[in-house]
């Protein structure tokens, strides 16, 4: 029997720009409430006539992954009831906690499930190299994407007044396996600010002033960038492992954050914005950035050094490295 407001779902209409999220809730609450996957696929087929077969299916599978359960409260937001912090994290969430509030909160949350790079290393299934930490950026790009996906690095900055590096221009972009042919005759580029690297595939050349990378010219939403920068690194490294996240990278940017990035494999922008707001909303409580909702995010260049507001020795290091995660804890 499904729930009142699943049948009300299923009788309403849904305006362009909110199909795709009304699927994946119809999804979820008929296969939650046992409802079998031929049938749900049949039911939305017939409620979204436009959508492709391959989107319905693929919908199905991703909700599936993610073992709904049964709900009879339907105006419960999507993302709690994912369940992907795992654990019954509830409450109210904010988008800018103060940062202690934030900390008291995922200190309470974790209960003392606290970890180490060491245990990250262990329960990474590709081992970084710890001998040399710049091999760490050809096996990002070996691991994590396809040859011919383009990648764009930005090494160019600007120092604020606060005396905070930014990322400035257009940077440069390639083909992954030419970038590792890069790093293997030139090193890895850097400046005394480090590098960035944004997670996510792009088009060859930007569509911004100069070439800039703008969020229309990522071809590959695949990556959701998770920071907090006023969190203790225990507490952010603790996070990082618990959250029931697809977690397919962590990182050191050399300052005052790890990188997490989520694999979050977006059929497209539309999709992506609205597994990053979900998700972001979530974590916002806790301290996490919940302004990385934008594809064309920069993240930190395993193997980059930056001596501009360093943490110990700067080395922007790859703990983590998973190319094929599940939407479950680390440890």
């Amino acid at each position: 029997m499904l729930p009142p407001g699943t049948i009300a779902k299923l009788q309403a209409s849904f305006p362009e720009g909110t199909k795709h999220q009304a699927k994946l809730e119809l999804a979820l609450e008929m296969l939650g409430n046992g409802i079998d996957e031929a049938t749900v696929e049949a039911t939305l087929t017939t409620k979204f006539p436009d959508a492709a077969r391959h989107e319905i299916a693929d919908v199905i599978k991703w909700v599936v992954a993610h073992n709904p359960k049964p709900s009879t409260e339907p105006g419960i937001p999507i993302h709690l009831r994912h369940g992907f912090l795992s654990r019954n994290a509830n409450g109210g969430f904010q988008s800018k906690p103060k940062p202690n509030a934030a900390a008291k909160a995922l200190s309470s949350w974790l209960n003392g499930r606290f970890v180490s790079e060491e245990d990250l290393y262990a329960a990474s299934p590709v081992k970084p190299d710890t001998d040399n930490f710049q091999h760490n950026a050809q096996l990002l790009m070996e691991c994590l994407y396809s040859d011919e996906d383009c990648l764009n690095i930005v090494c160019r900055h600007t120092i604020n007044n606060h005396g905070k590096a930014n990322p400035a221009g257009p940077g440069k972009t390639l083909p992954s396996l030419h970038w590792c042919h890069w790093f293997h005759q030139h090193g890895v580029p850097q400046t005394t600010a480090g590098a960035w690297l944004r997670p996510n595939p792009v088009k060859e050349e930007g569509s911004g002033a100069g070439g800039a990378v703008m969020d229309a010219d990522v071809v590959s939403p695949r990556f959701l960038l998770l920071e907090s920068d006023c969190l203790p690194f225990d507490l952010q490294l603790a996070a990082i492992a618990n959250f029931r996240l697809p977690v397919a990278a962590v990182l050191t940017s050399g300052g005052a954050s790890y990188h997490a990035w989520v694999a979050l494999n977006a059929h497209d922008l539309e999709d992506y914005a609205e597994q990053a707001g979900r998700i972001l909303s979530a974590v916002s409580r806790f301290g996490f950035d919940g302004a990385n909702k934008n594809p064309s995010r920069l993240s930190r260049l395993p193997g980059a050094v930056r001596e501009v507001k360093p943490q110990g020795d700067g080395r922007q290091r790859l703990v983590y490295l998973n190319p094929s995660p599940k939407w479950r804890p680390i440890l």
